[in-house]
């Protein structure tokens, strides 16, 4: 039973971190990354590439996985760094001037700031900050909560939803291997994330497995051979929390818009 409030709480990025030439560092190496992350952040070289809740949470480490720190999230490929396609390095070059591209409207902003997704979308992805996450299982759904009012419901061995039906955080269907939960994600709209690609085609597999009583092993698999050279891997551990989830104000409050096209 995954019930509860879960949270994850470090600096480590879904690629290699700048400075690591390794997956898992010791624990002076991860001292040191940290303080190299921190005084980049705080440099003006930074600009907008450090999210802002980095500034007020307090979070400086880096991901933990089974008593290992790590400096990607990424396990497969070793390099940290995904492998793509030559229509993969398209998308990604779109998306990056997308990404940085002057506004004109509200529809060249990202969704998040548009408050249609949060980041609850397969796969789960932090950001340098505490995230807190709940989850509700039922004997036939596992439901979970994510900051951004994203409520994803995956079914226990339910049938994929009809092709027409389209939704931001795609069809999620699950079964249990044991004690694992595996989720298979497919229909991604491609706009949910802001740092992965993803299209309808793709394909996203996850596992949930509580490694103690207060641990939640994440693991999860991105396939599609027309973007990337091969299916890319990474993980993570959440942990049990005490902190609650509140109602996330987002559109009738988003002020932030009308600053950021102004």
């Amino acid at each position: 039973d995954f019930g509860g409030f879960w949270a994850t709480a470090f600096i480590t990025s879904t690629g290699r971190m700048d400075g690591a030439a390794k997956l898992v560092v010791s624990d002076e190496e991860a001292k040191e990354l940290s303080r190299r992350y921190v005084e980049f952040a705080n440099s003006p070289a930074a600009g907008t590439l450090v999210d802002p809740d980095f500034f007020v949470s307090g979070v400086e480490k880096l991901a933990n996985v089974k008593g290992e720190w790590r400096t990607s999230l990424i396990t497969t490929p070793a390099s940290g760094v995904q492998a793509y396609t030559d229509e993969g390095k398209r998308l990604d070059a779109q998306r990056k001037a997308w990404n940085q591209a002057p506004a004109d409207g509200p529809e060249m902003r990202n969704l998040f700031e548009r408050c249609i997704v949060g980041i609850g979308s397969a796969p789960m992805t932090p950001v340098p900050s505490t995230i807190v996450r709940q989850f509700v299982q039922t004997p036939e759904n596992l439901v979970i909560a994510s900051d951004g009012n994203d409520t994803r419901i995956i079914g226990f061995d339910a049938a994929s939803r009809p092709s027409a039906v389209i939704a931001q955080l795609g069809d999620s269907t699950g079964h249990w291997e044991g004690d694992v939960l595996v989720v298979h994600t497919t229909k991604l709209t491609g706009e949910v994330h802001k740092h992965i690609i993803t299209r309808p085609e793709s394909r996203v597999i996850e596992r949930f497995e509580l490694i103690g009583p207060d641990e939640l092993f994440y693991r999860f698999t991105v396939e599609d051979a027309a973007i990337y050279a091969g299916p890319w891997s990474a993980e993570f551990v959440l942990t049990r929390s005490r902190e609650r989830i509140y109602e996330y104000s987002c559109h009738e409050h988003n002020y932030s818009m009308v600053n950021i096209l102004q």
